[in-house]
Parts: C-alpha cells; sequence; structure tokens
C-alpha cells in the first residue's frame, strides 16, 4: 500500500540507525512500520526525563538533546509540529532526516511525484512586476493608511493568538509570526474596508470558507454584528448556531440581504468553477453597494493550481493551468489558486462585470508584506455591487 515510503525508510536504515520518537501509546504505528521491513535495530527518543536513560519495550530511550544525524528519525506522537520545528532549528530537514510515521499516505504521494514540479517562489521583482500588470489592467488604489499601533492594537482584540500562533509558528518554522501576523493583517483589512466600526446592529456579514475560523464568533460577541460563518464542511464552531453549512454558490440568503461578505485564505482553494460561480451568488445576495472583499488575491507570473501531493494529477488541478505541488499543507490542499492576468481577468473581473460587480485592487506597499516561498499579502480584491 505505501510502497515507496517503505522502500525509502528500508534504505534509510541501511545508512543510519532507526530511533522512534516517542515511548508512548503512538509508538506502535512506527514500530509496525519497522515489523513490516524485519527491522529490529532500533531505539526511542522521548523527551520526557521520567522515560529517558531506561529502557521501553527492551529498547532504549535517549533524551531528545542526545539526538544526532547518525539517527534517522521516525516521529510517532501527535507532536510532530513541534517535533519539526525543533528538528529543524537543529539543521535537520523532513524527509531527508525525519518523517512524520503517523503520514504514510502523504509521504508515499511525495515520493511517487519525487520529479513533479515544486511552487514556484515569489520573490520582490516578480510581485513588482505583477502590480505593473495589475495597474494596467485593473482599478487599482494603493493602501497608505497602515497604522502600524493600531495595528497591534487589532491582534490584541482579536485574541486569536491561541487559534493561530501555535500552528504558523510551528509549521512554517522558518519565518516564526510571520504567517500568524500575515492571517491577522487579513482580518484587519477586512474590518478597515468594510468599516465595520460604523454598521448598525443586524446587518448581515458572512466569512466564507470560515470552517475553523474564529471570526464571525468574533464580531458577534465583540462587535455586535451579525455574522455568519459558511462552510461546506462542518464547522468547529457549529455549536453556536451561525456557523453553517452551505454551498458558497446557493446560499440561503435571500435577494439584496447581506451588506458584505469576505473570504480570507479561503477563495483561492475553491475547486473547478466556484471562484467565477461564487461571484454571482455575492452579485445576488449582496445589498445595492455591499462588498465581497478576497485576500489574499494570490497571483503569478504563470496560472498557477498548487496542490498537495496526496491531490498531484488527480484531476483538481484547473485546465489550463501549471499544475504543482506544495508542502506547507501537507496533504489537506485540492487547489491553491494563483492567477496571472489573463486567468484573473477570464475567471473573476469579467464575471464580476457581467454580474454588476465594481472590481477594485487594493495594494499593499513592499514594506508591509512577508513573503515566506510564495505565500504572500500583497494584493486584496474588493468587488462592490452597483
Amino acid at each position: 500500500m505505501h510502497n515507496k515510503f517503505l522502500e525509502y525508510i528500508k534504505r534509510m536504515s541501511c545508512i543510519r540507525k532507526i530511533a522512534i520518537w516517542g515511548a508512548g501509546e503512538l509508538s506502535s504505528v512506527a514500530e509496525e512500520i519497522l515489523n513490516q521491513l524485519n527491522i529490529s535495530d532500533y531505539i526511542y527518543i522521548d523527551s520526557s526525563s521520567s522515560k529517558q536513560n531506561k529502557l521501553y519495550k527492551e529498547k532504549k530511550v535517549i533524551a531528545s538533546e542526545m539526538i544526532s544525524k547518525k539517527y534517522y528519525i521516525l516521529v510517532s506522537t501527535i507532536f510532530f509540529p513541534e517535533i519539526s520545528a525543533d528538528l529543524h532549528t537543529k539543521g535537520y530537514r523532513e524527509l531527508e532526516d525525519y518523517v512524520s510515521a503517523l503520514e504514510p499516505d502523504y509521504y508515499e504521494a511525495l515520493l511517487i511525484n519525487d520529479k513533479a514540479p515544486r511552487v514556484p517562489e515569489i520573490n520582490v521583482e516578480i510581485l513588482n512586476h505583477l502590480e505593473r500588470d495589475l495597474r494596467a489592467n485593473a482599478v487599482c488604489e494603493d493602501i497608505d493608511w497602515f497604522d502600524e499601533e493600531e495595528f497591534i492594537e487589532y491582534e490584541k482584540s482579536l485574541g486569536f493568538i491561541g487559534t493561530y500562533k501555535r500552528a504558523y509558528d510551528l509549521i512554517w518554522e522558518q519565518k516564526p509570526y510571520s504567517r500568524y501576523r500575515r492571517k491577522i493583517m487579513e482580518y484587519y483589512f477586512v474590518d478597515k474596508l468594510l468599516g465595520f466600526a460604523q454598521w448598525d446592529s443586524g446587518e448581515i456579514y458572512l466569512d466564507l470558507g470560515a470552517q475553523a475560523s474564529p471570526f464571525a464568533r468574533y464580531l458577534r460577541e465583540k462587535r455586535g454584528i451579525k455574522a455568519y460563518g459558511i462552510d461546506l464542511a462542518k464547522s468547529i464552531y457549529a455549536d453556536l448556531g451561525y456557523y453553517l453549512q452551505e454551498d458558497v454558490t446557493d446560499l440561503h440568503f435571500s435577494d439584496n440581504s447581506v451588506r458584505a461578505m469576505s473570504a480570507q485564505s479561503a477563495y483561492e482553494t475553491f475547486t473547478g468553477t466556484i471562484d467565477s460561480r461564487m461571484i454571482q451568488e455575492a452579485s445576488r445576495v449582496l445589498e445595492p453597494g455591499g462588498k465581497f472583499i478576497i485576500l489574499p488575491l494570490y497571483m503569478h507570473e504563470k496560472y498557477l493550481s498548487t496542490v498537495s501531493p496526496t491531490y498531484y494529477g488527480k484531476g483538481t488541478a484547473d485546465e489550463g493551468s501549471y499544475e504543482c505541488i506544495r508542502t506547507d499543507c501537507r496533504g489537506d490542499l485540492a487547489i491553491g489558486r494563483f492567477y496571472d492576468i489573463a486567468a484573473l481577468k477570464r475567471r473573476v473581473l469579467n464575471v464580476a462585470e457581467k454580474f454588476g460587480l465594481k472590481t477594485t485592487v487594493y495594494i499593499l506597499p513592499n514594506k508591509l508584506v512577508e513573503c515566506d516561498s510564495f505565500v504572500y499579502l500583497k494584493f486584496i480584491l474588493m468587488l462592490q455591487k452597483q
């Protein structure tokens, strides 16, 4: 079932001694992998002082501080993000030096598609080129009103650090805090562009693709806004009643009833033609003057369909796009779409015009843009019903 993955672990065991990180219940997952390969010579690693320098299942347990690159590590615990972050800071590289024993499907797909293209990186030069193209093809406005002190206070008021910072800092450990800051900036710009401070009670806001986002709850509880979280999957906040399982292209809200809606780090993940069809649905439910904010608006020189290894070649990429693998979303991403100018016009700008939505692209100055690899917040799209 996981032939490539098992072959790889076997190959590593011929070069380095195997160590299972985690002398606990889940170590059985790694043990089974080694049993399949008839590997019996291995040790355990554990961070708990009560387990170190003792035997576990008749095998030696060493402290995490004692690891070296003479070991190839199978992490067999739910704390893989933390362990991965720690290993990365010590110069270890995933797959090359360690894997998560709990994710064989991910590594199998990664190894099967080892020759598949990876996501092209974004740099300042490319962003500047994209900015020039956007200014030549769309109505654009500069964001020159960002206030750092105001932003810091806004971040504190949200109280989202427990929701996002741990995940972002651990998974994307190369630049700690950068993706957490960028995520909070998404909410900050939505708040500013929609002007929540001037809203009357009873006006409706929709957070699209909000399965795990606490933003609608924050707006309800702290700001008195009639916010709804919308997602096709059941939300972790479903018990609140205003997190709804709905198709974003077929909302239950009546015509002209919604003041505003937004999609934070979600619009690019809608498969097929949903990105175009949800614009038509926004035109239906928005009241005159209502706004739909999309951010980040991901752009690249090529029209990209970025996918997790398990989705590569499975038909989730857009026709005519350049399909490439990304590893930051593990096995969960069917598509992460990056438009080029032609695709943006065809799938978004022209559709918006057809259904009576005025388009404006807001552009952040480069000093506010934190690129790590290909993920960035530089462009924001606002669609406003005429």
